[in-house]
């Protein structure tokens, strides 16, 4: 599971795009995603990422949260924990139990209140499951409760207990529902702000910050479980270019001549005309027209495998700054973004130009 601060996604995108191909995880969470209803979500995320996107965008300016999940572990939305939150939440299962994620951003501004709105939807989960049973909660997601030691529970400034607004109103919904919050380092400069909060924590492992696409590090962890095998829908291709042509010019001779002009094409009407063309078409082409089957590849087709290596070799760096703190390091990650990022916006631009044709010197496709 990864959880990620993306500080608008639109200008983000491509790198978005290139991390998913390349670490592959099974389920993500943006927050401040800054989009609207305006924008299509396969604008953003192709349709053969290989995920379930569900999204709840804020109606004003910023905010706003997104869920990623994989599609072979059958996601379903949970429209009950609805609640006037910046929150999406979903239901998967995993070897027979119900498993409830959310993606949850808090403003730095929100009211004390606010995080009630947490509290009630975990009360609303525990009222979905079966009575005296734990629950099998995570939820991932920016709180900015800045002066919270998760270690100590107190405050991080003076050591001494922490008032509501300051995060003790959360750590009292967490000891309520038996969660805990797994991530012990600062996620944005000297502040743990990106919080993973599970009632499973003897189960996750390899709890590390990966990379960093804005201001505040990627959080993840690994829930050790069996998830379903993964299978890719059969879908069939039409190889026209191995298509027999003379042969449906010949059938299209022998159609017009005897079945479309035929004496009675005066006495039906448009729509039988137009069912007897249609039916022409795909019939000849069924005939003289190979097809083959896939289970296709859910890909991103312009991360090559260079960037792939690239982003790989850009983890270990942010790990290696995580670890040391040294500026070297991370003048050397940063520059190393830079680099990819111009190399994933390069092939993007050669992959649409190759499907397109370059409108300045080849207009005849528009």
């Amino acid at each position: 599971m990864v959880s990620i601060n993306i500080n608008g996604l639109r200008g983000k995108k491509l790198e978005l795009q290139a991390y998913l191909q390349t670490e592959n995880p099974d389920i993500v969470a943006l927050q401040e995603t800054k989009i609207n209803n305006s924008i299509a979500t396969n604008e953003l995320i192709p349709d053969t990422s290989g995920y379930d996107i569900y999204r709840n965008d804020r109606t004003g300016n910023g905010g706003g949260t997104m869920l990623f999940i994989k599609t072979h572990l059958d996601s379903a939305p949970l429209k009950i924990l609805e609640n006037g939150s910046e929150s999406i939440w979903n239901k998967i299962v995993l070897q027979g139990k119900h498993h409830y994620i959310g993606s949850w951003y808090r403003p730095p501004d929100a009211p004390l209140d606010q995080i009630q709105l947490l509290k009630d939807q975990m009360d609303k989960i525990k009222k979905l499951g079966k009575a005296n049973k734990q629950p099998c909660i995570h939820v991932l997601g920016d709180f900015n409760y800045r002066k919270i030691n998760w270690q100590t529970k107190l405050n991080k400034d003076t050591n001494t207990c922490l008032n509501g607004s300051d995060g003790q109103a959360l750590i009292d919904i967490l000891n309520e529902a038996s969660a805990e919050q797994l991530i012990l380092f600062p996620t944005r400069e000297s502040n743990t702000l990106d919080l993973i909060i599970t009632t499973l924590p003897g189960q996750f492992t390899d709890i590390h910050s990966p990379d960093r696409l804005s201001d505040h590090d990627i959080v993840m962890g690994t829930l050790r479980c069996t998830i379903p095998r993964r299978t890719r829908p059969v879908r069939t291709f039409i190889q026209y270019s191995k298509g027999n042509y003379n042969q449906m010019r010949d059938d299209s001779r022998d159609f017009t001549r005897d079945r479309y002009f035929n004496g009675h094409q005066n006495n039906r009407n448009v729509e039988e005309n137009w069912n007897m063309i249609k039916e022409f078409i795909l019939g000849t082409t069924k005939i003289n027209v190979p097809t083959k089957t896939s289970k296709g590849k859910q890909s991103i087709p312009w991360i090559n495998n260079n960037i792939k290596a690239m982003i790989k070799r850009k983890n270990r760096t942010h790990a290696n700054f995580k670890r040391n703190n040294s500026m070297r390091i991370k003048r050397k990650w940063q520059e190393l973004r830079r680099t990819i990022n111009k190399e994933i916006e390069t092939a993007h631009n050669n992959y649409v130009n190759n499907l397109i044709g370059d409108m300045k010197q080849d207009s005849k496709p528009f």
